[in-house]
């Protein structure tokens, strides 16, 4: 197992007096205001809850503005290449809550077939579109682990930004082994934001979506991979997300 940050080159740089801009100093004196007549501990707390969702709204718009492609380039760069370099040639793949289906998209080229799957029709057809000039991806409308199930043995489980929707993600990494050799996993990172562990001190929501139930940090997705059965091949941190390779091991891969 290798563990690693993801680190680039990249040096921004700004000119040290900045343009004066209305938004910023609207904001300033609001807050300046607010602090004089709030106590310190209500002031916090309502600025930790207000940072967590506009950076989720902020997430949202991205991706409703920006072009699914270049959305995902840009806000998780390494993710593409990770996953594909983790594929060996000639895989059978499942796809499980494949999204908007860019992955499979970019998976198919090194995969021998590729099965998408996901319970949103809306996302369904969005995946056909960026999907349609490729003619070994099939896509399919449902629950991801019972379709598994049903079209085992897979080579590849893709399982990105999926566990923490699931109720119990080690039973789910379980039952995904029984019927398939690899998973490549991609989850939010909670350490990313140092500002969860003063609202999870303070008892604040720090969840990054409301759907989720677990979020994970690289410790505990390396903790609910073992204890169901896979060895991790590599593990990656960096840009607000976890990558991870993993293989079944015996005798948990039965197909």
């Amino acid at each position: 197992m290798s563990t690693s940050f993801f680190q680039e080159p990249l040096r921004v740089t700004f000119h040290r007096h900045k343009p004066p801009r209305l938004s910023i100093l609207f904001l300033s004196r609001l807050y300046y205001l607010l602090r004089r007549v709030l106590p310190r501990k209500t002031m916090c707390r309502g600025l930790l809850e207000l940072a967590r969702l506009t950076h989720r709204f902020a997430w949202e718009q991205v991706w409703y503005w920006l072009p699914p492609d270049e959305a995902l380039a840009l806000s998780r760069p390494h993710t593409v290449e990770f996953v594909r370099k983790s594929i060996p040639p000639g895989s059978r793949v499942i796809d499980l809550g494949g999204g908007t289906g860019i992955i499979s998209h970019a998976v198919a080229e090194v995969a021998a077939a590729v099965v998408y799957v996901d319970c949103s029709e809306r996302n369904l057809e969005t995946a056909r579109r960026i999907c349609r000039a490729d003619n070994n991806v099939e896509f399919v409308l449902g629950d991801g682990l019972s379709v598994l199930q049903d079209r085992a043995p897979f080579d590849v489980a893709l399982l990105l930004h999926l566990l923490e929707y699931l109720d119990d993600p080690q039973d789910s990494l379980r039952r995904i082994g029984e019927h398939c050799r690899r998973v490549v996993i991609e989850v939010p990172d909670f350490g990313s934001d140092p500002l969860n562990y003063i609202r999870l001190q303070q008892q604040l929501p720090c969840y990054s979506d409301a759907d989720h139930v677990t979020e994970f940090s690289a410790g505990y997705l390396t903790a609910c991979l073992k204890a169901s059965g896979w060895e991790i091949r590599e593990l990656k941190v960096g840009n607000g997300e976890i990558l991870a390779v993993a293989d079944a091991v015996a005798p948990f891969y039965s197909c």
